[in-house]
């Protein structure tokens, strides 16, 4: 749309697999009418984005969540590290995006974003050389979990801990409300063009922004609005009209009266040869490898928890818009994947309905989640998530220690586990060279770790 002025949908590209084709297609489609994004007027309050206010209410509802809501990452850095340069780096990045400099305000209205000015950024430095492995761990993930003041701020932070004169660890992290899992690679990314440029290396080329994020929240609530948020939301209630409360699983033990965010994770690997098999599978079938793996998560929780109608959450990057590439904030949704399992049934064919179950939601994934669940207003619950309380994520991010590229300095992930859950279940992979890696997190106050 950036480029042509048009817009075609993802089930346009998926049904006309040529070039010829799609060519057709954008000639023909319509103009996209959601209008660019421009900057707001900063002399009235700036509201939050309909993202930013679900986790606001949260927060006010129940702060217990801690940090299920935090987004962070640590790296370990071996090597000859210039501290005052990664200082320099991550200031200057916390200058560039106002999100990181955002905190939430209350006025009679509602809740309003205030954006401090830029400067005033301090990397926390630690010394930790006296700490083992295990304490070690533990640090990081106490530093990992310290709760954020929505109204206070700061709401993102960066910790140095000093293992010794080539050794530390790198943790940086802030609320879900000012970044999401895109925004930490691209930090990071930006983090190492100007600490390169600050040991004086190469000049720092960032990409333009245009636009911030408070511009792109008072943009989605000029354009979610009246008839067209009406018409989203009527789409979502139909599909998701019924859906059963909450999945059944064989849970270790009975679903608590209130859901405490606890949570552990076991590690997930799937060989090269068995993602080959994947991909030829869904290149037969016209599908992604995202709609195999989908599928497959699915078909195994209707068989283990014997449910024939169940709904698997995905995240989605919600940054349809090319002025939002470059951008750290909280644009990832939530989209909810509602399969239907009716009578016997082939793989094939329940990989068919679920290729469409995934191209239905996309034209309709702009709508916040949290829309979507005022609109279809399941009974609510402290017990669980609404709609959702399992989750299929294929990430196509960079991790921490891949996006951090510093001069003479190896970087590497470093074991963070965070200890909480905010669904049942949570199936996150990533593609490498060797096959597909990645974790499934779970509620400890359902799951042992053997069962999961």
């Amino acid at each position: 749309e950036a480029e042509t002025g048009k817009s075609v949908s993802v089930r346009t590209v998926f049904e006309t697999p040529t070039v010829a084709g799609l060519a057709a297609a954008l000639e023909a489609a319509g103009a996209g009418d959601w209008g660019a994004i421009e900057p707001a007027d900063r002399s009235l309050p700036v509201p939050l984005s309909h993202q930013q206010e679900r986790l606001w209410f949260l927060d006010r509802l129940d702060r217990s969540a801690g940090a299920a809501y935090h987004v962070a990452g640590a790296v370990r850095l071996a090597g000859s590290l210039e501290v005052s340069a990664l200082a320099g780096a991550l200031e200057a990045v916390v200058a560039r995006h106002e999100s990181l400099r955002t905190r939430f305000g209350v006025e009679k209205d509602g809740p309003v974003q205030v954006v401090a000015a830029p400067g005033g950024f301090v990397l926390a430095q630690e010394d930790a050389g006296a700490l083992d492995a295990g304490t070690l761990e533990d640090r990081v993930a106490s530093l990992v979990s310290v709760p954020f003041d929505l109204e206070r701020g700061p709401l993102f932070r960066a910790t140095l801990l000093r293992l010794s004169a080539e050794d530390h660890v790198l943790v940086v992290g802030g609320h879900h409300a000012v970044l999401d899992g895109w925004s930490v690679g691209l930090l990071l990314k930006e983090v190492s063009a100007l600490y390169r440029e600050r040991v004086g290396g190469s000049a720092a080329v960032l990409a333009d922004l245009p636009v911030q994020y408070a511009d792109y929240a008072a943009w989605q609530r000029s354009v979610l609005t009246g008839e067209r948020l009406e018409a989203e939301t009527a789409w979502w209630r139909e599909q998701l009209s019924g859906v059963p409360e909450a999945i059944g699983l064989p849970f270790d033990r009975p679903r608590p009266a209130v859901m405490d965010y606890r949570g552990g994770s076991v590690a997930v690997s799937i060989p090269g040869d068995v993602l080959a098999g994947l991909k030829s599978l869904a290149l037969s079938e016209g599908a992604s490898l995202f709609m195999v793996l989908e599928a497959a998560f699915a078909a195994l929780l209707h068989r283990v928890g014997g449910d024939a109608d169940l709904a698997v959450g995905t995240a989605v990057a919600g940054r349809r818009r090319v002025e939002l590439e470059a951008l750290a904030g909280f644009f990832v949704n939530t989209v909810a994947l509602r399969h239907r399992v009716e009578g016997s049934v082939s793989f094939r064919e329940f990989l068919s309905a679920a290729k469409d179950v995934v191209l239905s939601a996309s034209e309709h994934e702009a709508v916040p989640f949290e829309a979507v669940v005022e609109a279809v207003s399941p009974v609510r619950s402290l017990s669980h998530a609404p709609l959702v309380q399992v989750m299929c994520v294929l990430q196509n991010t960079p991790d921490a220690s891949s996006a951090l590229a510093l001069e003479g300095v190896e970087a590497s992930a470093f074991a963070d586990e965070a200890g909480t859950a905010k669904f049942d279940l949570s199936l996150n992979l990533t593609e490498t060279g060797e096959g597909l890696v990645g974790r499934l997190s779970y509620a400890s106050q359902l799951f042992d770790r053997e069962t999961a």
